[in-house]
C-alpha cells in the first residue's frame, strides 16, 4: 500500500481562490509592539512548518527593490548576496528561481513606502509562489497599509490596558535586586503605569528604570516628571526615552550613542562592540577594581546599557554570554538626536563637502566619491573613525583610505566581501587600536601599528604577509584571522602577552600552533575548530586564564596534553570530531569550573566525572550497534552534577544489582534529556527512581532502546515506559526501539502531556497504539518502522470512557472531554512511514472534527 494525502485547513482566514501571494498589514505607532507581534508569527512551529521558505527583510526607511531583493536571497541561502553591479533583472530572476511554485512567507519589517507603483513592481516580481504564500508587513503608516493591501485588512494593533503596562513593569521592577514590593510601591508604580499610554517599549524603559531606582522618592520623581505632558503618542514615546538616556551615566550615555554608527535594524556583535569602545578609549577601569581587564569593564557597560533596555533581541551562546544584539528603532532615533552633529556622521558622495569637523563618520562610498575623499581626508584632522558595513564603498576608496596621513583610531571595514587588492603599503596610522580588512587581500605592512588592540583578517588571502609584522604589536588583545588562508604563525606571536583572544577556527591549512603558546599567559579563549591541527604545544597548559578550548573537526588532533587540568578556570572543552581517544586524567580531576564538556565519538568515557559541579551541558557519544558499543559505560558521579540542564546521553548501565538509571533522581534542572540502553532498566519500579515526573523543566524527552522484539523483554519494555512518565511540561517526546507490545495511556493524554507539542515514534514491535487525537497542542506526529501494527481503529482517534487517567497524577490539570470532539485539533504534519504489517486504518469518526488544521500527511507501507 502506497498513500499519499495533502489536505489544506479548512478554516484558513485567507482564500487562495482569490489572492496567490496575499498580503496581511500590522499597523500601528512605534513602541507598540508590530515586530514583536510579526517574529511571534515568524517563529511560530506551524509557520515554520507550512512555509518554506521563510525570509525576514527590514526596510526601513528607503524603499530599495534591488537592496530588498538582496536581503531576500541572503535571508534564504544564509548567505551574503553577491553584488551584481545594479543589475535588477539577474537578482528578479535568482529571487523567482527560490520562490516559484513554493508556498513562501515574506515579512518586510518597517515599511515606509507610499510609491503605489513601486509596490506594484515589487509584488510582481514575487507573484511566482504558490497559492497560500504570504507577504507581512509592519508598517507606522495608514498610507502604506493603504497602498500595500489586498483583499486582507490591515490588523490595527491597540493600545495595552493599564494593567498590561502594570504587569510588564512589575515583571522588572520587583524582580531580584530590584525595589520591595510594597503597597505603597505598588500605588507609584500603577499611576506610572497610567501614563505609558499602552506602549509597551514605553512600559520595558520605565520598568527598567524604577529598577535601578528602587527608593520611593526616585519613583515619585519619574511619576512627577514633566516628559509625561506630552499628549501625541510618539514625542511621549520619545521623551520616556530620554529620561532613561537622562538617567545613564556619562561614560554610558558616550558608549549607547557610539550605535548610531550601526544602520536600524543592523545585529550587532557585543564583542566587536566592547572592542571598538575599548579603541575610542571610552573604557576607563575604576581603581577599586584594578584587577579586572578592560573586556571586562567593557562587559559591564554593556550589561548596564542591556538592563535599561536599550539592547534588545538578544542571542546567548551555549554558556549563555550574550552574542549579539539589536537596538529597537526608536532608540536608534533616540541616540541620533542625542550625538553631536561632527561626533558621528554618516554620509555618502553627496554629502562629501567638508568632513574637516567629523570625529567619526559612516561612510557610504562610490566610486564617483572616492577622488574627493581621497582629498578631503588628508586634512580631516579629527576624523577618528572611518565605519564601513555592506558594499557601501568600492576598492578606489579604501586604497585612498590607505595613502592617506590621519589620526584614525579606528578602520572597520565589516563585510567588505568585494574589495580588490589593497596596494602595498606601509601602514603608519600612529593611534590605531582597531583594523577591521575582513574580505581582503592583503598586502600591507602593519609594524608601526604599535598601539593596535584588535586586528581582523576573517576571510582574508595572503594573511602571512602581514602576520609575518605580528611581533611588534606589544598591545594586541584580539588577533582573529578566522576562515582565512593562514598556514602557520610566527614564532614572533608569542611575544604578544596581552592576547585575550585568539580565533584560528576553519583556517584549514593551519596545521601546528606555536610551541612557547603558553607565553600568552592572559589568553583566555583559543579557537582552533576546523583545523588542520595534528598535536598541541605542552606549554598549551600554561595559559592558566583559559576559559575555553574549542577543537570540533580536527581531525588530525589525537591527544590532548596530559597536564591540560592545570587549565583550572576553563569553562568549555569540546573535542567532538577528533581522533582523541581519552580525555586526560587531570581534565577529570582538576577542571572543576567545566560547564560544557564534548568527548569525541572516538574517545573512550571516564569512569566518573563527579569533579565537574558547575556543569551544565555534557554531551557524551552514542554507542552504535557494533562491538565498540560494550566499551560506551556511563561514568560514575552524574548524580552530583545538579546543576545540568542538557545530558546527552545517559546510558544506562547494565549490571545485576541497580541499572544506575537512580543517578537522575537529583538532577532538577534538567531541560533536554536522552536515555539510551534502556533495556537495561528493570521494570516501572527501577524506571521510576529516575524521577522524570518532577522533573518540570524538561523540554524534550529522547528514550532510546538499543535492541527490541526479545519475547522475554516485551513485558518489561512495556512496564519501563510506564514508569518514565514525564512532567505535564514536556514539549517533544521521542521514543525509538521500544520493544513492548503496548505503549502507555500517559503518550495519548491530554491530562498527562497538555503541552506536547512533537511526537516521534520509531523502529517499535507495539501492536496497538494509545489514543492521540486528544492531544490538544501536537503539531507534529511520525510514526515511523512499526513491525507488528495490523490496525489504525477508533481507539487511535479517542476512547469513550476517557476520564482523568491515574498516571496523570495531577489536581491542578483542568481538561473537558465532551460529546462534540475535536480530534487533532492542532496536528500540521502527520507521517506514517514503513508500517509493514499495517492492513486497515479506519476513518475518523464522522461525528468529531478531524484534522482541521493538517497541511500535510505522508503514508506508506509495505503490505497490500
Amino acid at each position: 500500500m502506497l498513500m499519499t494525502v495533502h489536505t489544506s485547513s479548512s478554516s484558513s482566514v485567507y482564500s487562495s481562490q482569490h489572492e496567490k501571494v496575499s498580503v496581511v498589514s500590522i499597523v500601528g505607532m512605534g513602541g507598540l509592539g508590530k515586530t514583536t507581534l510579526a517574529q511571534l508569527v515568524y517563529q511560530d512551529d506551524s509557520v515554520m512548518r507550512n512555509f518554506e521558505p521563510r525570509m525576514w527583510v527590514c526596510v526601513a526607511d528607503v524603499f530599495d527593490i534591488k537592496k530588498i531583493l538582496m536581503n531576500i536571497i541572503e535571508s534564504i541561502t544564509e548567505r551574503k548576496c553577491e553584488d551584481v553591479s545594479n543589475v535588477v533583472v539577474v537578482l528578479v530572476s535568482k529571487v523567482q528561481e527560490m520562490l516559484r511554485s513554493k508556498k513562501y512567507l515574506l515579512v518586510l519589517d518597517d515599511l515606509w513606502n507610499e510609491n503605489a507603483e513601486n509596490w506594484e513592481k515589487l509584488r510582481g516580481m514575487l507573484r511566482v509562489g504558490a497559492y497560500g504564500s504570504k507577504i507581512l508587513v509592519t508598517t507606522r503608516s495608514d498610507q502604506v497599509a493603504s497602498v500595500v493591501r489586498g483583499i486582507v485588512p490591515p490588523y490595527d494593533l491597540k493600545t495595552l490596558h493599564e494593567e498590561e503596562c502594570w504587569s510588564i513593569i512589575t515583571n522588572r521592577t520587583f524582580s531580584p535586586g530590584g525595589a520591595f514590593e510594597t503597597a505603597s510601591m505598588a500605588c507609584i508604580g500603577q499611576q506610572i503605569a497610567r501614563k505609558c499610554a499602552g506602549l509597551p517599549l514605553a512600559a520595558k524603559f520605565l520598568g527598567s528604570l524604577m529598577f535601578l531606582k528602587r527608593d520611593e522618592r526616585d519613583w515619585l520623581r519619574i511619576r512627577d516628571n514633566d516628559v509625561f505632558n506630552e499628549t501625541e503618542g510618539h514625542s511621549k514615546i520619545m521623551s520616556v526615552l530620554k529620561l532613561s538616556y537622562d538617567n545613564l551615566s556619562s561614560q554610558l550615555k558616550q558608549c549607547f550613542s557610539y550605535c548610531t554608527l550601526f544602520p536600524k535594524n543592523w545585529v550587532i556583535d557585543r564583542e566587536t562592540l566592547i572592542q571598538l569602545w575599548m579603541a575610542e578609549g571610552f573604557l576607563q577601569p575604576s581603581s577599586r577594581v584594578s584587577r579586572r581587564s578592560i573586556e571586562d569593564v567593557g562587559s559591564n557597560y554593556f550589561q548596564c546599557l542591556l538592563s535599561s533596555s536599550f539592547f534588545h533581541n538578544v542571542v546567548k551562546d551555549p554558556l549563555g554570554d550574550i552574542l549579539t544584539c539589536k537596538t529597537h528603532d526608536l532608540v536608534h532615533d533616540l541616540a541620533q538626536t542625542v550625538v553631536g552633529v561632527h561626533e558621528t556622521t554618516t554620509l555618502c558622495a553627496s554629502g562629501l563637502e567638508n568632513i574637516s569637523e567629523i570625529r567619526r563618520l559612516r561612510l557610504v562610498l562610490d566610486e564617483e566619491a572616492s577622488k574627493i575623499f581621497s582629498k578631503l581626508l588628508s586634512k580631516a584632522r579629527k576624523l577618528q573613525t572611518i565605519f564601513s558595513i555592506e558594499d557601501e564603498h568600492s576598492g578606489t576608496g579604501v586604497r585612498s583610505l590607505f595613502s592617506s596621513n590621519c589620526f584614525l583610531r579606528v578602520v572597520c571595514l565589516l563585510g567588505a566581501e568585494d574589495i580588490p587588492s589593497i596596494m602595498s603599503s606601509t601602514l603608519t596610522f600612529k593611534h590605531l587600536r582597531y583594523l577591521n580588512l575582513s574580505f581582503c587581500m592583503i598586502e600591507v605592512s602593519i609594524y608601526q601599528l604599535y598601539h593596535l588592540q584588535t586586528l581582523v583578517l576573517s576571510r582574508c588571502q595572503n594573511v602571512h604577509k602581514i602576520l609575518k609584522d605580528i611581533g611588534s604589536l606589544r598591545n594586541l588583545r584580539h588577533l582573529s584571522p578566522w576562515f582565512s588562508d593562514a598556514q602557520v604563525l610566527p614564532d614572533s606571536i608569542v611575544s604578544l602577552t596581552n592576547l585575550q583572544k585568539l580565533d584560528l577556527s576553519n583556517c584549514c591549512s593551519l596545521e601546528a600552533l606555536p610551541l612557547n603558546i603558553g607565553s600568552l599567559k592572559h589568553l583566555r579563549s583559543l579557537d582552533v575548530r576546523g583545523t588542520s591541527i595534528t598535536a598541541l604545544p605542552v606549554s598549551l597548559t600554561c595559559i592558566e586564564n583559559l576559559r575555553g578550548l574549542s577543537f570540533e573537526d580536527c581531525w588530525s588532533l589525537k591527544s590532548l596534553p596530559q597536564d591540560l587540568g592545570a587549565l583550572t578556570r576553563l569553562r568549555c572543552l569540546k573535542v567532538r570530531g577528533t581522533s582523541i581517544k581519552e580525555l586526560p586524567e587531570s581534565c577529570i580531576n582538576s577542571l572543576c569550573n567545566l560547564e560544557i564538556v564534548e568527548p569525541g565519538n572516538e574517545c573512550e568515557l571516564p569512569k566518573e566525572i563527579r569533579n565537574w559541579p558547575k556543569l551544565r551541558q555534557l554531551f557524551l557519544p552514542s554507542p552504535g550497534y557494533s562491538d565498540d558499543a560494550d566499551r560506551m559505560i556511563m561514568p560514575r558521579g552524574i548524580e552530583r552534577l545538579t546543576c545540568l540542564e542538557e545530558l546527552r546521553s545517559y546510558l544506562v548501565r547494565k549490571e545485576e544489582v541497580c541499572s544506575g538509571i537512580e543517578d537522575l533522581e537529583g538532577l532538577n534542572f534538567l531541560r533536554v534529556l536522552e536515555i539510551r540502553n534502556l533495556e537495561n532498566v528493570r521494570g516501572k519500579i527501577d524506571a521510576e527512581k529516575a524521577k522524570l515526573k518532577d522533573k518540570q523543566h524538561i523540554q524534550g524527552l529522547f528514550l532510546y532502546w538499543s535492541s527490541c522484539g526479545d519475547g522475554t523483554s516485551m513485558l518489561n519494555d512495556d512496564m519501563v515506559l510506564k514508569g518514565l512518565q514525564p512532567h505535564s511540561n514536556l514539549k517533544e517526546l521521542s521514543i525509538d526501539g521500544f520493544g513492548g507490545l503496548t505503549l502507555p495511556k500517559w503518550i495519548g493524554s491530554p491530562y498527562c502531556l497538555p503541552h506536547l507539542v512533537e511526537l516521534y515514534i520509531v523502529n517499535c514491535f507495539c501492536e496497538r497504539l494509545p489514543t492521540l487525537g486528544l492531544l490538544p497542542c501536537l503539531r507534529v506526529l511520525e510514526l515511523y518502522q512499526f513491525y507488528s501494527l495490523k490496525s489504525l481503529g477508533d481507539e487511535f482517534y479517542y476512547q469513550e470512557s476517557s476520564q482523568r487517567e491515574e498516571e496523570s497524577g495531577s489536581s491542578t490539570e483542568s481538561f473537558t472531554v465532551t460529546t462534540a470532539r475535536t480530534l487533532f485539533p492542532s496536528l500540521t504534519y502527520f507521517g506514517i512511514l514503513n508500517m509493514c504489517a499495517l492492513e486497515e486504518w479506519a476513518d475518523p469518526p464522522p461525528t468529531c472534527i478531524s484534522f482541521p488544521p493538517l497541511r500535510g500527511c505522508v503514508s506508506m507501507a509495505a503490505k497490500d
